[in-house]
């Protein structure tokens, strides 16, 4: 009997948990945003995706969202653009979910 965690208690643990592992990147948060959201039973997608830097550099970054929203991961100033979604039937194309 416990009742499921919120997504905001799942992000909240998320990123409580990434202050205190040192080397937690934007990737390992979503991988564990998506399992505790997806085992809690929300139906949540995590995202990666690239962006072009102004010298030129590829920089990438993962975020997870719930019915659109961003929930953990959000990018502020920076649009990348996404490559891969894993929603719930696994990894797929980006384009593919958009169409």
């Amino acid at each position: 009997g416990h009742a499921a965690p919120t997504l905001q208690q799942i992000t909240w643990a998320t990123q409580t948990a990434a202050r205190y592992l040192p080397g937690t990147t934007c990737l390992v948060q979503g991988l564990a945003a998506l399992r505790l959201g997806t085992s809690a039973g929300y139906p949540v997608t995590m995202n990666i995706g690239t962006t072009k830097e102004v010298n030129g550099a590829l920089k990438a970054h993962a975020w997870v969202e719930y019915q659109g929203q961003v929930i953990l991961g959000a990018a502020e100033g920076i649009n990348y653009t996404p490559l891969l979604v894993w929603a719930e039937r696994g990894w797929r194309s980006a384009r593919a979910e958009q169409s």
